[in-house]
């Protein structure tokens, strides 16, 4: 996800001053909160000078670590961010981040019970589902570790805990250890993480991660070393979100328990049409619609064959059993289909 804009991090981070934001969660560690707060305290001084390699760009301006985010529908989010989070950016410079296809989940969210997130990143998905419907439960899977920290942070900072159950692991078609590759460096959370190969750019590090296929999710008990929250649900979901740098079949083959028990609305990444042709194909069996989501012109088409990367590489998969709920969710977000 968003492999493309992480070399303009640098250049957001020196640009951005925001609102300062006192944190009162009593969520977060004591030492973090008052370290936090501390920052915030300085308002807009600049950051403590010291020795500096001549080489290093100039210290910008402090900025706020909470953001507060308005996705156009529910309540603001608050996500934690010193210039590190690539979605917390794409907010920051442009003021919205895939504003269709979080409006359409938020709607699909306030019908549902249940939510998964595969490739949660640092939650945005997550968060919004939460917002949505107090009674929803979602989970959220992130395989990189450093990710999956911040993850838990927005969790807290926005009083989720018990709504959303943070999982540390790779979603995939069998039980294994595997190795995730990065391709930035420690200082960026690298939403472009892959468990395969890239012609395009080299690998910086990878990390040893275990695979979970998510049919397997609801044998998974509250006690296990996976989680530190609720109990899971043991029903399949209502809908789920996957964004894992073509990844996808193998994810949709270790949930085709889920998908034949409960039918559930997909929103997934596909990074070219190929991808799109191939998740189809696996799906066709369980009857299944593709929806382009355009971010840029809000809408939805039902036309594959307009699939464009910049506009409508996530794609709504829905069963043809669902076609009424579908309707109600474009009419109620506002997000209309386009034939």
């Amino acid at each position: 996800m968003f492999r493309l804009i992480a070399r303009s991090i640098s250049r957001a981070l020196a640009a951005v001053v925001m609102k300062v934001i006192p944190l009162v969660s009593a969520e977060f560690g004591p030492a973090l909160v008052a370290e936090l707060n501390k920052c915030n305290d300085k308002g807009s001084d600049k950051v403590a000078s010291g020795i500096k390699d001549p080489l290093d760009p100039p210290v910008p301006d402090l900025i706020d670590p909470i953001a507060i985010l308005d996705v156009g529908c529910g309540s603001q989010l608050k996500m934690l961010s010193i210039g590190d989070d690539q979605v917390v950016n794409i907010y920051r410079t442009s003021g919205s981040f895939e504003p269709a296809s979080l409006m359409v989940w938020f709607y699909l969210a306030k019908q549902s019970s249940y939510a998964i997130d595969v490739g949660a990143y640092t939650g945005i998905y997550a968060l919004v589902a939460a917002g949505a419907n107090q009674r929803i439960k979602v989970t959220a899977i992130e395989p990189t570790k450093q990710v999956f920290s911040r993850l838990c942070l927005n969790i807290q900072i926005n009083g989720f805990r018990m709504r959303i159950a943070p999982l540390h692991f790779a979603a995939g078609d069998r039980l294994d250890d595997c190795q995730l590759n990065q391709y930035f460096d420690i200082y960026t959370l690298d939403s472009g993480s892959t468990l395969l190969a890239s012609a395009d750019q080299p690998v910086l590090y990878s990390e040893e991660v275990g695979m979970l296929p998510l049919d397997n999710l609801p044998g998974l008990a509250a006690g296990d070393q996976h989680l530190a929250v609720f109990e899971l649900t043991q029903i399949g979901p209502d809908i789920v979100k996957i964004d894992v740098e073509g990844y996808e079949l193998e994810v949709l083959a270790g949930m085709h328990e889920a998908i034949r028990s409960s039918l559930p609305v997909l929103i997934v990444e596909c990074l070219s049409p190929d991808r799109l042709a191939a998740v189809h194909d696996h799906l066709e069996e369980f009857s299944y619609i593709p929806l382009l989501i355009d971010d840029q012109n809000m809408s939805l088409i039902d036309d594959v064959l307009q699939y464009d990367f910049e506009r409508t590489r996530n794609v709504m998969f829905y069963p043809r059993s669902k076609q009424s709920l579908i309707e109600q969710v474009s009419n109620n977000s506002g997000i209309a289909i386009r034939h």
